[in-house]
């Protein structure tokens, strides 16, 4: 029951984010996050040892994302509702830009800072409500939203438990962002049979 809450709430979420796309408000892209995750230092909530993380990446300028991303455990109990968490980031890119909005690339090799709010049942009475908050380095980000696909590697997230006053820390190995919207695909040259249209 609690399972189907929380993967309700995310898919509100996500759907909320979709009209933000809009060229007029300014959004570069708009991608589908999928990965790993582990979680450390907080047994007491969350004993799980392996979880997938899946979710949305909205890039709102050149150098800024929000990612909006849920978590549940897969090992060692498959996808038990207690040990799903939904995580709320704003990221900037620090090596330059991650999108240029335009049919130029950003760079491909960046590094991401965020910080953001953890939404979870890790506390007293156990209902989902924001928990945590959550500072984020991901030292390498491969590929760009032009490219379609962008490659994560060895996150790090400190999450502060705001109730119980205890540091835990996601790692996140790798985890992918593949782009519907801002990619090669809608900035590629017209061909000569819809240049004669």
């Amino acid at each position: 029951m609690r399972l189907n809450r929380v993967c309700a709430v995310v898919a509100f979420v996500s759907l909320l984010a979709l009209p933000v796309t809009a060229k007029g408000i300014g959004s570069f892209d708009l991608g589908v996050t999928l990965g790993t995750r582990s979680h450390y230092f907080e047994e007491k909530y969350d004993d799980s040892k392996l979880a997938v993380q899946y979710g949305l990446t909205l890039g709102l300028s050149d150098v800024y994302e929000l990612d909006v991303t849920g978590t549940s455990e897969v090992v060692p109990d498959f996808f038990e509702g207690t040990n799903t968490t939904m995580q709320v980031l704003l990221q900037r890119s620090l090596l330059g830009e991650r999108n240029t909005g335009t049919a130029v690339s950003g760079i491909g090799l960046n590094t991401l800072l965020g910080f953001g709010v953890g939404l979870s049942t890790y506390h007293e009475t156990g209902e989902f409500y924001p928990t945590h908050l959550l500072f984020s380095l991901t030292p390498v980000t491969i590929g760009t939203p032009m490219m379609g696909k962008r490659e994560k590697l060895c996150s790090l997230t400190l999450a502060v438990n705001i109730y119980d006053k205890s540091i835990s820390l996601y790692v996140d190995l790798m985890s992918f962002d593949f782009y519907l919207l801002g990619s090669w695909f809608q900035h590629r040259p017209p061909t000569s049979s819809t240049q004669a249209l």
